[in-house]
């Protein structure tokens, strides 16, 4: 069993900072571009996306727990009121949670409070390798409907 509890501010900094050194990350990889580079492009991204902090209208983040109130992992999801659709932007159980079921009742808490929203889809991003991830998500009912590729032309930085 889990619940989702609402992120309180002072858990905030530290959302954000691991949220722009993972996607700092992926950029580097996926794009081959500079660490620096690509860590400048994650804060501006992210900290325009959650400007407001926990705050931010549409956003919703929590603190995953298990039956004994220990935080496991976290969820984030956005709200696009007007299409009627959510993004869930963070789905994350903590290494030694993982392949416990946890996933499944995260996601199921989620749809549970979108369908609240009348939310009638819902999108995420997986990434390529993550095959335990895509197999957790195909089980419930998630379909791909796109793949993103990428040709570098020019580069210069090296992994």
């Amino acid at each position: 069993m889990v619940t989702l509890r609402p992120m309180i501010q002072h858990e905030f900094a530290d959302f954000l900072t691991n949220e722009i050194k993972g996607y700092a990350e992926w950029i580097t990889h996926a794009y081959k571009l500079p660490p620096e580079r690509a860590l400048a492009t994650a804060k501006e991204q992210l900290s325009y996306k959650y400007k407001d902090g926990i705050d931010t209208k549409n956003q919703y983040i929590f603190i995953v727990e298990n039956s004994n109130q220990q935080k496991i992992g976290i969820v984030a999801y956005s709200i696009q009121i007007e299409d009627q659709s959510a993004w869930i932007d963070v789905i994350e159980i903590e290494k030694a949670h993982r392949q416990q079921g946890y996933g499944k009742h995260v996601l199921d808490l989620v749809e549970t409070r979108l369908k609240q929203h009348d939310i009638n889809h819902i999108v995420l991003h997986v990434y390529k390798e993550n095959e335990i991830a895509q197999s957790l998500y195909k089980k419930q009912g998630y379909r791909v409907i796109s793949h993103i590729m990428t040709k570098q032309l020019n580069y210069t930085f090296n992994e």
